[in-house]
């Protein structure tokens, strides 16, 4: 299923993060926020291959999208893996 959007959203490109061990490499973007957001801009988790799955993932309006990713990204599974790890084409 193709998705056409017809009113995009201008991205700014932010450099590679990392978790608190400064191990990750974790490609973001972000857009600028703009008046007809009234949420404030969007944090998207770009990923490093080809991806087959998208997933949004809401926050509460405590914190912001980025705040939220880094926390969401330096968690692990039962098993010490990394959602990334496990997903490694979902987006």
């Amino acid at each position: 299923m193709n998705i056409a959007v017809h009113d995009p959203i201008p991205q700014i490109t932010t450099p590679s993060a990392t978790d608190q061990t400064g191990s990750a490499q974790i490609p973001v973007a972000t857009t600028a926020g703009t008046k007809d957001r009234s949420f404030g801009p969007v944090h998207i988790v770009e990923r490093n291959s080809e991806h087959t799955h998208t997933a949004v993932i809401l926050h509460d309006r405590g914190c912001t999208g980025e705040e939220f990713a880094k926390e969401f990204f330096k968690s692990t599974l039962s098993d010490a893996s990394s959602l990334s790890e496990k997903l490694p084409r979902c987006r």
